[in-house]
């Protein structure tokens, strides 16, 4: 067996029925031979990956944001467009609820938006909220053209 562009991963196949006639076996019998170096590694890996982080000892704050977007875009612009402006205090950016129809222009759906603020060194101010919030409301609009839904 082996993945594709991939390291070989062992093999696996059905006994010949000669070698089980000769130990008496009346059923069929498959064996695998795994080569675990790859699981490992990967294993490794992941584990490896995982960074710890200690639980800020400050608030959360969590601010939506009602847009109106165009057909055809989709939320990973919308969070890449977010994560590119490098705010340090998003902790997640989360698509909360999508809405077609009624007051929504043809053409347009209602995406809305949570993003959750932290710092680990202090509590937030309204200033600084009300900053990256407009700091996020321009980014959005200038490169997805969403406007904020107002009804």
């Amino acid at each position: 067996m082996t993945i594709p562009g991939g390291p070989h991963l062992g093999a696996a196949g059905e006994l010949a029925r000669g070698v089980a006639d000769r130990f008496k076996l009346r059923q069929e019998v498959f064996l695998a031979e795994l080569a675990l170096d790859p699981f490992f590694s990967a294993y490794h890996f992941a584990r490896d990956g995982r960074k710890y982080q200690p639980i800020s000892r400050f608030p959360a704050v969590e601010r939506d944001f009602s847009l109106t977007l165009s057909d055809g875009t989709g939320f990973a612009a919308v969070r890449e467009a977010i994560t590119a402006l490098g705010i340090a205090e998003i902790v997640s950016i989360e698509a909360v609820d999508l809405f077609r129809g009624k007051h929504i222009p043809q053409g347009k759906f209602s995406l809305l938006v949570r993003v959750t603020f932290q710092s680990s060194e202090a509590t937030l101010t309204e200033a600084q909220l009300s900053d990256f919030s407009s700091r996020i409301i321009s980014a959005l609009e200038e490169k997805l053209g969403a406007t904020l839904r107002t009804a």
